[in-house]
C-alpha cells in the first residue's frame, strides 16, 4: 500500500496534534473554590503531590497569613539536601474568580483551591504555568491516608484529571 503526499501530510499533522495535546498540562482551568484567608491562615503540611515539584520534590511546611488586600503571605519551609530548613517568603495576590497569583523565578503562577476543609485539608492547583502542580495539604505533619484520600476525591469533583506523576510525601521531617 502506498501513501500519496496528501495522506502523508495528514498523518504528520495528526501525529503533531496528538503530541501537542498529550503535552498539554490541562485543557481547562477548573472552577475554583472561594477562600476565607483568615480561616486558611496557619501551618499546613504537603502530604501528596501531583505533577512537577514546586521548589522541592519532598514535603514542605507552609505558614500562611492573611494580607490586607484579601491575598495572603506564606513562609514556605523545606529541607534542603543537607537537611537544613530553608524558608522562602511568598506573596499570593488575589485575582478574579477565586484565584491567587505568585511569582517564582520570573514565572507567574496562578493557583486555585479545588478542595477545602479549613480544619484538616486543602488542595491547591496550578494549571496556568509550565510547572503544573497540585498539592494536598493537611493541618497535621503526620500523614493520615484517609484524610488525604478524601481530599483527593473532593478535588477530583472539580478537576477529574490531576497532573502526573503522583507521589506521597513524608512531612514528619519537620
Amino acid at each position: 500500500m502506498f501513501f500519496d503526499n496528501r495522506m502523508i501530510l495528514h498523518l504528520v499533522l495528526v501525529s503533531a496534534l496528538v503530541a501537542i495535546a498529550s503535552a498539554q498540562l490541562c485543557i481547562v482551568n477548573p472552577p475554583a473554590l472561594p477562600l476565607d484567608v483568615e480561616q486558611f491562615s496557619g501551618a499546613w503540611y504537603a502530604q501528596h503531590r501531583f505533577g512537577t515539584p514546586f521548589v522541592t520534590p519532598g514535603c514542605f511546611r507552609a505558614n500562611y497569613s492573611a494580607a490586607a488586600d484579601n491575598g495572603f503571605t506564606c513562609a514556605f519551609e523545606y529541607k534542603d539536601r543537607q537537611s537544613q530548613t530553608q524558608v522562602v517568603p511568598i506573596v499570593f495576590e488575589p485575582t478574579d474568580q477565586n484565584r491567587y497569583v505568585f511569582s517564582s523565578n520570573g514565572t507567574k503562577i496562578q493557583v486555585s483551591f479545588l478542595a477545602l476543609d479549613y480544619d484538616s485539608y486543602a488542595v491547591f492547583y496550578d494549571c496556568t504555568s509550565n510547572v503544573s502542580f497540585c498539592y494536598v495539604l493537611t493541618r497535621n505533619k503526620t500523614r493520615d491516608d484517609a484524610v488525604v484520600e478524601h481530599a483527593i476525591a473532593e478535588a477530583r469533583k472539580l478537576q477529574p484529571e490531576l497532573p502526573s506523576p503522583s507521589k506521597d510525601l513524608n512531612c514528619e521531617i519537620f
